[in-house]
């Protein structure tokens, strides 16, 4: 026999079965008084085998049950639909609860230990009516404080009075911790364990955290963490069910647990040094809550009602650790989602842990590197979730988002990069004892993936990257060339180190490794080399600490490489070309000069094909900005670079406009040589050999009356140097400056 001391309303399930008896309530009140009973007929205190009871009370009106009521596995409680059933007195239900199990009503009995009497165990009991008799070896079960299910082993007997109110029953009952299944012979129950926003006086399903900032120092490592949040919205759910006297199957779960995580972190250190911490807590929450648990029976088949007080404690942990090898300064911005279903099952053949990742993403942003140095940072952040039943930690859950940061700078050089990624580590322990099970553990992390790398790509700049383009050789490009540096946001990064390198025809560049601005631009100036008239290459890297490159390089930059000039004084323009050390014009000048110069025989399109023909001292001052008539020994450097007179004109002659033979002409400098012939002054102006002999100026006089020409001739491939008179009229081909 068990006694239940209870005043709350219950209701009791029911099912056909045989019975020799029905009696029924169909009044309002208590359940002492006849008059509430069919035909008066009150069903006597130890309910015969079979009979049943049917609770009906007229509309509006509750039975109340105020006497001992003792019924068996074989009786029938029926509480038809809609109607009220409660209890002042005492009801005894055989066989379901252990015989010697005493379920406290807080209202009957009121507990007055203190919280060192109870840690050791003495739950001391008043009442203002006798007290029913408690024996060594009883089990109390009760929801005042945290609740408590103990087993009694020692009882100063209940007697009238106290040391303060001789009114007053009492009763010390010494106990030690006991299991459900030590209570309950058969059962089964379901309890939802919320955690919402609640917990910290707020409202909403949501238990969403904010803090502003803290701070943790060591040596001369600062990290600041700012800009706190975290939400979860875990809605727990415990099933028990035993069945004689042992743990048949339990459960706990949480689905579709969502929980975001985000903060700002700053670490700044001034001198090498490891680091950590190792805990931290950043806020503790607790709720606690009474209810009754209905504990389902079969047969009967009725609700048991098990008061019981849970407690819930939520902390919110920090945990850091890493290193600086210098000083360094640098920031992460980090936001995290994860969704998954958290639980364990157990079953006589043991534990199974119960774990569905849904989704886990991260992004961060990491601040711009004010000082260059090796580094690493750790930040472990997440809530640690706890239950306890009847005083006794149950599941305990942990959620850790885990942000990790890392700076790498190259031994030598300057690169660097700078990554973050994350990972969750999720765990429940379970200390099942008080259902009569093993404890149960297990722990599961995310595979850590990369959520942010600077810098990441390059590519060149959208505007005018200073591609493909046109210049002389041994001249700088007209446009800069320029790359632009991302993170894998697609954000500009400054500080990167850009590096130049011509791979193919022979220039440079006016700063071979540059670092990006503030919006991520690095570019240079390149100089052509001397290999004109072909595609000249510029390569541009960057890399990381350990020297692969980023994303999408090399940048290849291809520029054309050549030489015109444009005379300013008349927008004429004139194709040259590097030949050895030197650089001609390869074409014959055509400037108009007010005196001292002349189309072959004062036909234009001959100057428009040919160029104009000038006398000694006229050639001397024709040349325009930045070019020259060469001298004597800049025509023998020329020669001398083309194998010598006896073969340099055929390296210099055009292959085309010349009479035949035109022996030897092959025009491999580009010299582009023609047969302009000449205007000789004798007795009179003639002009002679157009299309046989070119002849060119030099600006070496041999004496007063003339100078040294060099000329190639249609019929061989020699260059022959001869002196004519400064009167005559040659053609003028320029040298730059």
């Amino acid at each position: 026999m068990k006694t239940i001391l209870l005043s709350a309303i219950i209701v009791f399930l029911a099912i056909p079965a045989f019975t020799q008896a029905t009696y029924t309530f169909v009044g309002n009140g208590n359940w002492s008084d006849t008059a509430n009973w069919l035909n008066h007929s009150v069903p006597p205190t130890l309910l015969p085998k079979s009979d049943k009871i049917s609770i009906d009370p007229i509309s509006s009106g509750e039975c109340v049950l105020d006497v001992q009521q003792i019924i068996s596995q074989s009786n029938q409680l029926e509480i038809q639909t809609g109607k009220k059933f409660s209890m002042s007195a005492l009801l005894s239900i055989e066989n379901e609860l252990n015989s010697n199990v005493h379920v406290i009503d807080s209202t009957l009995l009121r507990l007055v230990s203190d919280s060192q009497m109870l840690s050791q165990g003495n739950y001391q009991f008043l009442s203002d009516n006798p007290i029913p008799a408690f024996a060594v070896g009883d089990y109390i079960v009760g929801g005042t404080g945290e609740g408590y299910i103990c087993k009694v082993i020692a009882v100063e007997q209940a007697r009238p009075g106290g040391s303060r109110n001789l009114d007053l029953f009492s009763v010390l009952l010494k106990t030690i911790k006991a299991k459900l299944t030590d209570v309950l012979k058969t059962g089964s129950f379901s309890v939802d364990l919320p955690v919402d926003n609640s917990m910290q006086g707020k409202i909403g399903d949501l238990l969403s955290v904010d803090i502003p900032e803290i701070s943790y120092t060591q040596g001369p490592v600062i990290v600041t963490l700012s800009d706190i949040n975290i939400a979860l919205n875990p809605k727990w759910r415990l099933d028990c069910s035993i069945l004689n006297s042992t743990l048949n199957f339990y459960e706990i779960i949480s689905k579709q647990v969502k929980m975001t995580t985000s903060f700002k972190l700053k670490l700044s250190g001034s001198a090498p040094l490891k680091f950590e911490l190792a805990r931290r807590s950043l806020g503790l929450f607790k709720k606690s809550f009474y209810t009754v648990i209905p504990i389902r029976v079969p047969f009967p088949p009725f609700v048991i009602p098990l008061p019981v007080n849970i407690v819930m404690n939520l902390e919110l942990v920090l945990q850091l650790e890493g290193s600086v090898d210098a000083a360094i300064t640098t920031g992460i911005l980090f936001t995290s989602t994860n969704t998954f279903d958290l639980g364990a099952r157990y079953t006589l053949s043991g534990w199974k842990p119960i774990y569905k990742h849904v989704d886990f993403s991260s992004t961060a942003k990491a601040d711009p590197l004010s000082l260059f140095a090796k580094a690493n940072i750790s930040a472990s952040i997440g809530p640690e979730l706890s239950f306890k039943l009847y005083g006794i930690v149950g599941p305990v859950f942990s959620k850790k988002v885990i942000a990790e940061g890392e700076v790498a700078k190259a031994i030598i050089g300057d690169d660097w990069n700078q990554g973050v990624s994350a990972l969750a580590k999720t765990s429940l322990e379970l200390d099942a004892g008080i259902f009569g099970a093993p404890a149960f553990n297990f722990a599961v992390t995310t595979q850590k993936e990369t959520i942010y790398e600077a810098p990441y790509k390059i590519r060149k700049f959208l505007g005018e990257d200073g591609d493909n383009q046109k210049g002389d050789f041994n001249e700088y490009l007209p446009k800069p060339i320029k790359v632009e540096i991302f993170d894998d946001r697609g954000d500009p990064v400054k500080d990167v180190p850009v590096y130049f390198t011509v791979t193919n025809g022979g220039g440079s560049v006016s700063n071979e490794k540059v670092l990006t601005d503030m919006d991520g631009i690095a570019d240079t100036d390149w100089k052509l080399g001397p290999e004109d008239g072909g595609d000249q290459k510029l390569t541009v890297i960057a890399k990381k600490a350990d020297g692969t490159l980023i994303k999408d390089a090399p940048c290849i930059f291809t520029a054309t490489a050549g030489c015109t000039f444009t005379d300013p004084r008349d927008g004429q323009v004139y194709p040259c070309k590097q030949i050895g050390t030197q650089v001609w014009m390869t074409k014959n000048l055509n400037y108009a000069s007010p005196s001292g110069s002349w189309c072959y025989k004062e036909i234009a399109g001959n100057c428009d094909i040919y160029g104009r023909l000038y006398d000694w001292n006229t050639a001397l001052t024709v040349a325009p900005p930045g070019w020259h008539l060469p001298s004597d020994a800049e025509w023998i450097t020329l020669t001398t670079f083309l194998g010598g007179e006896l073969v340099a004109g055929g390296a210099m002659k055009a292959t085309t406009l010349w009479e035949p033979p035109n022996g030897g002409a092959t025009n491999s400098s580009g010299f582009t040589g023609l047969p302009g012939g000449g205007r000789a002054v004798n007795a009179e102006v003639s002009y002679t050999s157009i299309g046989r002999s070119g002849n060119w100026w030099s600006s070496t006089e041999s004496d007063a009356e003339i100078a040294w020409i060099y000329s190639v001739s249609w019929n061989n491939a020699r260059v022959s140097r001869l002196y004519y008179s400064k009167t005559f009229g040659y053609s003028v081909r320029c040298v730059k400056d």
